[in-house]
This record gives C-alpha cells, structure tokens and sequence, in this order.
C-alpha cells in the first residue's frame, strides 16, 4: 500500500483448527471456538509491543479486511481483549450481525468428534490425531453443516472472549469510540455465480427471488427492484437481491446500529463502479474493491488497464490512509464524507463521479430489511 503507512497482515488459526467450540464438552478447551479470534489479538499486541521499530504509531493502528477478513473486523470490535489495540476498523463486504452460540457450535463440535471415532468425553484425544485426517474431517463436516442451521466453522458468542453478538441485536457496546468504514459492492455475488446465473428468464429469476426472500414475497420484491432499474436483464435484478441479501443489507443494518451507538462515526460505503474485465459481465463484483483500496489496480484482472479504475483508486486510497491516521475519511479526494446517521443515512456512492446520497437504495432496503430479519 502506497502513502505514509505501515501495512501488517497476520497469520491466524482457520476454520475447523481456529473455531471449533469444545467447551461445554470438556472445561479444559472454554473458548476454543474463538482461538483464531484470540491469535488476532495476540498479532495486535504484537504491533502495539514493536511496530515503532518499523516506523509506526502504535496509537494510530487501523484493522481492515475484507470478505472473511471483513467479518473478522466486524467480530473484533466486540472483543473485550482487543479493546484499545486498534483505533479505526475499516469492514469491507464482510458484514457479520451474530455468530454461531453455544448450542450450535457444540453440536458442530460433537460432529467433530463423531468424524474422527473420539467420544464425547474424550476431547482431548483429537490432539493425537495427525493433520492430514483433521482436515479430512473439516471438509466432511463442513458438508453437512446444515444440520446445525447453516455455515460451519466459525467464531462461537460463548460469553467469554466474545460477550456478544458483533450487532445483533444491536451493536457490541465493546468498543464505541472506534470509527469504522462499513460497506459492500453492488453486484457481490457476480463473483461466485456459475455461468447459468448470467443468462436467467423470467421464471428463473421468480425461482431464485423465491429461495431468498419467501414465495409470498417474491413478486413484490422482483417488481421493487424491477422499478429500481428499469433497463437490468433478469440476471440483473437477481444479482442485485442476492448482493443485498448477503452483503449491501447487512453493511446498512451494521452502519444503523454502529450510529446508534452514540460513540465514534460510522461511515457507509456503495462500491457502484462497474469492471469493465469480461465485457462488463461481473459489474461491480466481491473483491472489486481490494485493488481500489491498496491502489494496485494493475494486480488484478478487474480493474488492470483502466484509466478509470486508477483515477478512483487513488482517491479511495488516499481517504483509507486518512482515516488510518485520523480516524477521520475526509482526505478531500472524495465529497464531503458524512457519518451515517438514522435521520440522514448519508452513503458515499463510489463511482467515477462518487457522491454521498442519503438512503440511495431506500425503497430495495424498506422492503428487503424486513424480509430478511436484520
């Protein structure tokens, strides 16, 4: 990352190794579902204990991430532990309001077990078991995750090194005078649609509306969004709902509850630049935003070649370096940056001209946060 800054990443436990919760199982292993959290913590005592050595502030550290780096952001500002190591979290397209509790995680854990033939009372056996069949059995239970209501491995609310939901259902009160960048891409999930989602009927659309939103909803929701963006194909509109289903609703959901706080600024982003790689086909896609924030545009296949994706780079990295060393976006490449606030939900639109618009997508969002249970 270009400007005056000290740019760290860190290693940190994953998956099945960092968040398998086995403490109602044995006392000795309290809080293993949050170990990954806890190695995150230990990085930033780390950078707080040496990183004058390699030029910088101790006092002005940021945490950014992005995807699942950006759920890590989101879950360490409700970590009692990490309370002033960091001074701005910047949250991109990584929105998380609760994570699995205890119940869940323990039946996860159990599955665990079953996998690898240790019994129940016998936790500590899994130390024994080599690499190579611990990861066999992540990818196994992994599978069938469902049967304990959806995603697999992942930081456990066990009351302890996380007390709370990250914002759900309101934000952690952990850290309130953190300012954070929150926000999402306008059509994440382009990035993870198979070519089929590209070339949707009408009745495609409608099935996949239905899957999201509930039967009784899909009409009203499809003629929303149809209302919204009158010239969008089919594939259009069912990204549009997918996105704000996964990533644009819960980054609202996260500046709402961040502003009602009544501590430090929250500030909501809407990436609505449009990659032109592949003819255009992935418009404003998950991870779009990585390469306008380090400003390498020309390191990746999205934005490498684009006069226009280095102009607005250079501006989205200059208001991240801002806010690094200030807490504060407003580097005067971009607008007048507001804080979100409930009366205005002032949102920075980045796009080649960016703007800040109150409530944007207002009607998709009165119809979607209700149907979605935020």
């Amino acid at each position: 990352m270009r400007g005056d800054v000290v740019t760290v990443t860190i290693n940190h436990r994953l998956n099945m190794l960092g968040f398998t919760e086995f403490g109602e199982l044995d006392s000795d292993f309290a809080s293993s579902g949050t170990v990954g959290m806890q190695d995150i913590v230990h990085a930033l005592k780390w950078v707080r204990d040496n990183i004058e050595s390699f030029g910088g502030d101790p006092d002005r550290v940021m945490i950014f991430g992005e995807s699942g780096g950006g759920r890590k952001v989101a879950t360490m500002l409700g970590i009692p532990a990490a309370k002033g190591l960091f001074h701005a979290a910047v949250i991109q397209s990584g929105a998380t309001l609760r994570l699995p509790e205890k119940a869940q995680a323990t039946r996860l854990a159990e599955m665990v077990l079953d996998n690898l033939g240790i019994a129940h009372n016998n936790v500590r056996a899994i130390q024994q078991v080599p690499l190579e069949r611990l990861m066999t059995a992540y990818h196994a239970v992994g599978a069938g995750a469902a049967e304990v209501g959806g995603g697999a491995f992942a930081p456990t609310m066990e009351g302890n090194v996380i007390p709370h939901h990250p914002f759900w259902p309101e934000a952690s009160p952990v850290n309130p005078d953190v300012p954070v960048i929150v926000g999402a891409n306008r059509t994440e999930l382009t990035y993870f649609s198979p070519p089929g989602a590209f070339n949707m009927d009408s009745s495609q659309l409608r099935r996949q509306v239905a899957n999201i939103a509930g039967e009784d909803n899909a009409d009203a929701v499809i003629d929303v969004y149809q209302q919204a963006n009158p010239n969008a194909s089919a594939s259009e509109i069912y990204f549009l709902i997918a996105s704000d289903r996964s990533y644009v609703m819960p980054s609202i959901t996260i500046a709402e509850r961040r502003a009602a706080l009544g501590g430090a600024p929250c500030y909501l982003y809407y990436l609505c630049w449009e990659s032109p790689a592949d003819n255009g086909r992935f418009m404003s896609p998950h991870t779009l935003d990585i390469p306008l924030v380090f400003d390498n545009v020309n390191a990746s296949r999205l934005t490498a070649n684009s006069s226009e994706a280095a102009a607005l780079a250079s501006k989205v990295s200059d208001s991240i370096i801002h806010f690094a060393r200030t807490g504060n976006p407003n580097a005067g490449a971009l607008p007048e940056w507001t804080p979100y606030e409930s009366a205005n939900r002032a949102t920075m639109v980045l796009n080649n001209t960016s703007q800040v618009v109150g409530d944007p997508i207002a009607r998709r969002r009165e119809v979607m946060q209700p149907i979605l249970q935020l």
